[in-house]
């Protein structure tokens, strides 16, 4: 008899607790409603074709008369694309100058060149997936000269046209002729970049 009252009193407790429980349950859900829940993801990587750098050039100072060739002294110029636009379609790189000017005078005699550099990548890119420069050296005329192009599925990712060695302090991967025409005074040029997308050609 006593085994009975107490297996029975623990039911009672039990279910007394459950009562609560679900009584508490009930208050709760006495109103209910749907709500939307939405969630949206973008891309992480930035979709664009852009020049990084392009290199400021600096060939120093000169005797009239002096030189005719001069190297660039800018530390370390190089040319820096990305292309993280996932199209895989290639993109070609070109440059241009009016030429020289000594305040408001041009003078179109003198003669850029930009010599082959060394073009690496700056992430963990295969060799045969790198762009290429156009030829072993490149003069910068008053039109658009192609420099640098990737084909079909190359040139993805963050590329660098190196023109300087490492071994040097000084680079000679970009030269200027002088003419003989240049006269005491500061020389200045702008030079225009262009990235087009697309197949290179």
């Amino acid at each position: 008899m006593t085994n009975s009252l107490n297996i029975k009193k623990i039911v009672i407790i039990t279910a007394f607790l459950s009562a609560l429980l679900m009584g508490g349950s009930s208050i709760l859900a006495a109103d209910n409603k749907a709500t939307n829940t939405n969630i949206s993801f973008n891309n992480q990587t930035e979709n664009s074709l852009e020049i990084v750098n392009v290199p400021s050039l600096n060939f120093g100072t000169h005797t009239s008369g002096d030189k005719t060739l001069a190297k660039d002294t800018s530390d370390k110029p190089h040319i820096h694309i990305k292309d993280s636009t996932g199209t895989y379609n290639g993109w070609d790189l070109t440059v241009k100058t009016e030429g020289f000017y000594n305040q408001d005078k041009l003078n179109k005699n003198f003669r850029l060149f930009f010599n082959k550099p060394s073009i690496v990548p700056t992430e963990n890119n295969a060799a045969i997936d790198a762009p290429v420069f156009s030829s072993e050296q490149v003069e910068v005329g008053t039109t658009p000269t192609q420099i640098l192009k990737a084909s079909e599925n190359k040139g993805i990712g963050h590329w660098l046209a190196n023109f300087y060695d490492d071994n040097m302090f000084k680079s000679e991967g970009i030269q200027l002729q002088i003419p003989t025409s240049a006269y005491q005074g500061h020389y200045q040029a702008n030079l225009v970049w262009e990235l087009n997308a697309g197949p290179s050609k």
